[in-house]
């Protein structure tokens, strides 16, 4: 009777092992020069952005998120502010999966960045075609549910435009965080870790302080060990729905930047006893 039906073929199992604690070592020692990276690189921003980047995140934001959000049939309008906005490629992906996934749901986006260039940008809500390329690609069905031609480009659908706002704003702004008061949803994605590691902590307490006593925080985009340890201190619970596949998706364009720069994602490991925290990408709040 053949007992090792489900061996590795080819490979006895103290090759095996040894093989495991190789690739394990080079693990372990890649983290040590992430964490260095990350202590002592220079900081910088950069504007980077695509059209449904996370896209596994998004159906997730628009079926669970929205049903922990509003349960029992709860009418109410969302209201949902974006940090670090850009040209408003994540927010007019974020309306425009709203609208196609909750059709019946109302829903309001306020975006910031802190640079003047984007943020017009956002607001003429023209793209050329090259800015829709993505990867993976974007879906026939979103190109045709979120923009209509416009010159040698796009702009987006005026029902789309008209949910979202946007505005000059800084997430370390105390004033403006404190006028914003909270709101539903709150989303600071990809520029978190551009920030000085004191600068992001307060970024994280101000984002905390946004939150309504039920809520969801999507936040990708930030030292994990930060990441990690600010959420459990402020209690948000993870959601775990299609945690490695978004990322996944967040390694597309960051995962080749590990160890060595400070912005790359290290590869998911589901044998970490924080991984279920660590690695996710989208935080609840149900005070």
């Amino acid at each position: 009777m053949n007992t090792s039906s489900h061996a590795e073929p080819g490979l006895r199992p103290g090759i095996r092992a040894r093989l495991r604690r190789v690739l394990d070592a080079d693990h372990i020692v890649d983290g040590i020069k992430h964490r260095l990276t990350l202590h002592f690189a220079t900081r910088q921003n950069h504007v980077f952005t695509k059209f449904c980047r996370l896209p596994t995140q998004l159906q997730v934001l628009a079926t669970d998120v929205v049903d922990f959000l509003r349960p029992r049939g709860n009418g109410a309008e969302l209201r949902i502010i974006v940090f670090g906005c850009s040209i408003g490629a994540e927010p007019y992906s974020i309306a425009s999966v709203l609208r196609r996934r909750r059709p019946d749901l109302r829903f309001k986006i306020e975006c910031f960045d802190v640079e003047p260039v984007v943020v017009a940008r956002g607001e003429a809500a023209t793209y050329s075609m090259a800015e829709l390329q993505s990867s993976p690609p974007l879906t026939p069905e979103f190109i045709e549910s979120t923009f209509e031609r416009f010159n040698d480009g796009v702009i987006v659908k005026p029902e789309i435009r008209r949910t979202v706002r946007f505005g000059l704003g800084d997430l370390l702004d105390a004033a403006l965080i404190h006028h914003l008061g909270t709101a539903d949803i709150v989303v600071a994605q990809n520029f978190l870790y551009h920030l000085a590691r004191s600068k992001a902590e307060e970024a994280f307490l101000n984002l905390f302080s946004l939150l309504k006593p039920r809520a969801a925080l999507l936040v990708d985009g930030a030292d994990l060990d930060m990441r990690t340890r600010m959420t459990a201190r402020a209690r948000l619970r993870p959601c775990g729905t299609e945690l490695e596949r978004i990322h996944a998706e967040s390694r597309i364009t960051r995962g080749y930047a590990w160890p060595a720069v400070y912005w790359g994602l290290e590869p998911f490991d589901a044998r970490r006893r924080d991984a279920y925290r660590r690695f996710a990408t989208i935080f609840l709040s149900d005070r």
